[in-house]
């Protein structure tokens, strides 16, 4: 994104913490005034749109078209091994820079090219935990420019139990979350991102509400502590924009089941629809915005307390609300819409 607006770089050059409000609504209106050759607009676009798609067929279609196709034809013996072969018994696939940025295209298609506040660049000399809000449907801004090139991504590992998505995972290098995997990748040192969130956040996705499952997210917070990592916010405003939900699924009570059958089964409830000519693809120009928080200085603590954990989430909860109150006004449909915690 660096690349694409040069002023920027410059901008956070000038930065000691969180930038301020003017200089970022300077950068972000200066983003928006810069002039692009239509040609290359197009096929920037076409990009974005083929990303966008192998990004959400894989996730939406993929595994339930496959596995349906087999069940119908072949019964569902054949189906239950056609899940358990391509998700659980194939041998991995091995991780593929050329893959993750052919991902990051989809940007050219949200239009979610922008980053303003704190630098990600690690020059503290521990390492980082990029902490993603809010999840969305299918995570596209976090993807697309939520952690500088090369951070691995800790994902669900329920993740790692579904065709096709199994093998998009290893392609991008992620990591599965579970709590053996989590503490062997964070013992190398090597900094990590993370959506705090998960499949819960899936399930509170909506255009008509911000909200951020973390309340009860302190997991996260504990191994920071543990191994010795730094956290640092960031925020993807737009990301909830890119798809409808259904009446009545955003409604109180199907919103908490939703939330109880996601914290059970790592499965979100969804009925959706993005772009008007393909629902299935989040809306064109969604105009989407990530900012980054300061980082926040872990002091380490092998075995750390209740209250010690508690203190942190605290104060990693009042950051984050910050950094969403802080740039909401650059927005104009978030001026007016509070962050709900969850």
């Amino acid at each position: 994104a660096d690349s694409a607006f040069p002023g920027l770089e410059r901008l956070r050059s000038k930065m000691v913490t969180t930038t301020s409000t003017e200089v970022e609504t300077a950068a972000y209106k200066g983003q928006q005034q810069m002039p692009e050759d239509q040609t290359q607009k197009n096929r920037n676009r076409l990009l974005g749109f083929l990303a966008c798609t192998v990004w959400i067929g894989t996730w939406l279609v993929m595994p339930l078209a496959t596995t349906s196709f087999i069940w119908m034809q072949f019964g569902f013996l054949w189906a239950c091994a056609w899940w358990i072969t391509a998700g659980m018994l194939a041998p991995a696939v091995p991780p593929s820079p050329a893959v993750r940025d052919f991902f990051r295209k989809m940007l050219y298609w949200v239009e979610s090219s922008k980053i303003i506040g704190s630098s990600m660049k690690n020059t503290s000399g521990k390492p980082t935990l990029y902490c993603h809000h809010p999840h969305g449907i299918v995570c596209i801004s976090a993807v697309v420019h939520g952690s500088p090139p090369g951070v691995k991504a800790l994902v669900a590992p329920a993740v790692f139990l579904v065709p096709f998505c199994r093998q998009l995972m290893e392609l991008m290098g992620s990591v599965p979350a579970d709590k053996e995997s989590m503490q062997k990748a964070l013992k190398t040192r090597n900094d990590f991102a993370i959506v705090p969130g998960g499949v819960a956040e899936v399930a509170l996705t909506s255009p008509n509400a911000e909200r951020a499952y973390i309340m009860n997210r302190k997991g996260f917070i504990k191994y920071a502590m543990q191994f010795g990592y730094d956290l640092q916010p960031c925020y993807h405003f737009g990301e909830t924009q890119q798809y409808s939900v259904m009446w009545p699924l955003d409604e109180p009570f199907f919103l908490k089941l939703r939330i109880w059958v996601a914290n059970r089964t790592q499965l979100a409830i969804c009925a959706l629809f993005g772009d008007w000519a393909m629902p299935l693809i989040p809306r064109r120009s969604t105009n989407c915005l990530t900012v980054v928080g300061d980082r926040i200085h872990v002091p380490p603590c092998e075995n750390p307390t209740d209250e010690q954990v508690n203190l942190l989430h605290q104060t990693y909860v009042e950051r984050l609300q910050r950094l969403y109150n802080g740039h909401r006004h650059l927005l104009p449909e978030y001026r007016h819409k509070d962050l709900e915690l969850w």
